[in-house]
């Protein structure tokens, strides 16, 4: 992917290539240079001059040389034009500078990130024929009280069963590995597009003890994140914790500290100067307090389409910047609602 700086390397190039007049005299018939110099390509050009290509040579009038030299010009310049285009573009993707991954891996068992071990892997269950079957697609969620987990709604329902498979809780000596898994079933979700165009993008999972039907209590073992509905006023350019799992990686849970919300889309989600790669979707976005510790104010929702979604936390540029659904004052009611409704056992 051609980053924005790398974009305007490359239309400069064409401009230099394509648009920018040629300077006088005319280029037919007299010598011109027909491709000229592009910075940081190495030139690329084929000279001509109309009185090399001699009629007698050809056995032809003026008029036929005139018009041959024509054709073979334009041969010459469509292909030198697409070599320096392709030398170009080379060159734009090697100097378009690369963001370096400001993540890091996080020991959920650190006194520091002590409520991050509330933090797990979503597997959405594609079907129980006597066997769980998970789908290929996997998120993030977090543990939201000692039997309730909270993640996307795109994530929970990505499989056709309103079943998940959970995994949480940092075993001793092992960042990367689990303590407890799990099965829960959803119980409440928002909609991934709700009325006017709205993103509630958020669903609601209570775990369940297979064998006994009973609530599966982890969040007693491992604890839970407070969630907390925050007017993005407040938030802006706040510190945050962006966490989650990226597909693919063993390293354990992620996090880009310290990022920030930028701005808010008409569709009420944060546009978010944090770090997000695939399988992060549903993981918390935090604020540090000083009487709760990290709350849950956001999920990390997508990043933007054909970005790789690595930024630092002063990013500007809208077009890099990634999703995050925010905890509103409707939602987070909903959400305690219904844990109320149906309690730990």
């Amino acid at each position: 992917t051609v980053g924005k700086s790398g974009n305007v390397a490359l239309r400069l190039a064409l401009v230099t290539a394509i648009d920018r007049p040629l300077a006088s005299p005319p280029l037919w018939p007299h010598n011109h240079t027909a491709l000229h110099h592009i910075p940081g390509v190495t030139r690329v050009g084929v000279t001509f001059n109309a009185s090399t290509i001699a009629a007698e040579s050809y056995g032809v009038n003026a008029k036929r040389q005139h018009t041959a030299f024509h054709a073979v010009a334009r041969r010459w310049l469509a292909a030198s034009g697409f070599v320096a285009l392709v030398l170009t573009c080379a060159v734009c993707l090697a100097q378009a500078p690369q963001t370096a991954d400001p993540r890091v891996v996080i020991d959920r068992l650190d006194a520091n990130f002590r409520e991050f071990n509330a933090i797990g892997v979503v597997y959405p269950i594609a079907k129980t024929d006597g066997v769980v079957i998970t789908a290929r697609y996997r998120g993030t969620g977090a543990m939201i009280s000692a039997c309730h987990m909270l993640t996307n709604y795109h994530v929970a329902f990505e499989a056709s069963r309103r079943e998940v498979l959970f995994e949480v809780g940092q075993t001793a000596g092992d960042v990367a590995g689990f303590a407890y898994k799990t099965v829960g079933q959803i119980i409440d979700a928002g909609a991934f597009w709700a009325e006017r165009d709205i993103v509630d993008d958020w669903a609601l999972v209570k775990l369940i003890d297979p064998r006994s039907r009973r609530s599966s209590n982890v969040g007693d073992r491992v604890g839970f994140l407070q969630i907390a509905a925050a007017p993005p006023a407040t938030i802006l350019e706040r510190p945050v914790t962006s966490a989650g799992y990226p597909g693919g990686q063993a390293l354990g849970l992620i996090g880009h500290v310290n990022c920030r919300l930028a701005r808010v889309d008409q569709d009420r989600r944060w546009r978010m100067a944090c770090s997000m790669t695939e399988g992060q979707s549903g993981g918390p976005v935090t604020l540090r307090t000083a009487d709760r510790g990290d709350v849950l104010i956001a999920l990390n929702a997508a990043k933007p389409e054909g970005r790789s979604g690595i930024v630092t936390a002063d990013e500007a540029r809208l077009s890099n910047l990634n999703y995050a659904m925010p905890l509103t004052r409707a939602a987070e009611s909903r959400i305690r609602r219904s844990m109320a409704a149906s309690r730990c056992d």
